[in-house]
């Protein structure tokens, strides 16, 4: 027989147990965790827990993956103190030395000698409050989760009206300079995405040490319908011809555009 003492016991399980989420205190949530259908898990969680395997540079916001994250090495000069015999005493002399550094793969902080590429863990917290502002962060997520996340947020904050950018206003691009270096960095990071929604993830196959070179009789035939859209904004916005193609070098693919 049910009890109302049953009753208590339950309903304090369920509190314990968080049922408005999946997720428990100490998990560590992947990128697979940001689907749409986890929306709701994610916001509602009482913990903020951190994703394993993604970070945030401090620097440039963008969220990048730990592998994507290089240690490299530089030599460094720096001063010791030596034991001078004439003057019986100590002098400092130069030496040089090695130093292991990181540097952001986005922005390339840290090459530098006076800058350091400091970074945190991707949390729940990072992704809720700052989801504006997150870099790159569509390149780890199913198509809409962004948008969908911004609306789940405002519903749950009591927003009648869901402020969005106006399609033509988000991708009304802006005046590059003459190498057309952003513009670059657009349409290479609309062809990584569209070979991986049609079964190529370059960025695995790199990792993975396949060189793409192999690949690139198959990479042209699926480039063959492809339009780049942000190509076709800028020359509308600017009044301007352009004419683009790409390469691989250095195992990466190489975006090169011209004025025509």
């Amino acid at each position: 027989m049910f009890t109302i003492n049953d009753g208590y016991i339950n309903a304090l399980t369920e509190a314990l147990d968080n049922s408005k989420s999946k997720y428990k205190s100490g998990d560590k949530l992947t990128s697979n965790d940001l689907l749409i259908s986890n929306i709701p898990d994610l916001y509602n969680c009482a913990w903020d827990l951190e994703f394993k395997d993604l970070v945030v540079c401090d620097n440039c916001h963008a969220v990048i993956s730990r592998d994507e994250i290089v240690t490299q090495t530089r030599e460094v000069e720096y001063g010791v103190d030596a034991w001078d015999y004439i003057r019986g005493e100590y002098y400092e002399k130069s030496a040089t030395g090695e130093l292991d550094y990181e540097t952001c793969p986005n922005c390339n902080i840290g090459e530098d000698e006076d800058e350091e590429f400091e970074y945190h863990p991707l949390s729940l917290e990072t992704l809720i409050d700052d989801i504006d502002t997150l870099v790159d962060l569509d390149y780890f997520v199913e198509d809409g989760f962004i948008e969908a996340m911004k609306k789940y947020i405002a519903e749950q904050n009591g927003d009648t009206e869901i402020k969005t950018e106006s399609k033509e206003e988000k991708q009304k691009p802006e005046k590059d300079d003459e190498d057309y270096t952003k513009l670059k960095e657009t349409v290479k990071k609309e062809m990584y995405k569209y070979l991986k929604d049609n079964g190529i993830d370059v960025e695995h196959l790199r990792k993975a040490g396949v060189e793409l070179n192999s690949m690139k009789s198959v990479i042209d035939k699926m480039l063959d319908t492809y339009v780049a859209t942000s190509i076709a904004d800028y020359e509308n916005e600017f009044n301007i011809g352009l004419s683009w193609d790409y390469m691989i070098d250095n195992n990466d693919i190489i975006i090169t555009i011209e004025t025509m």
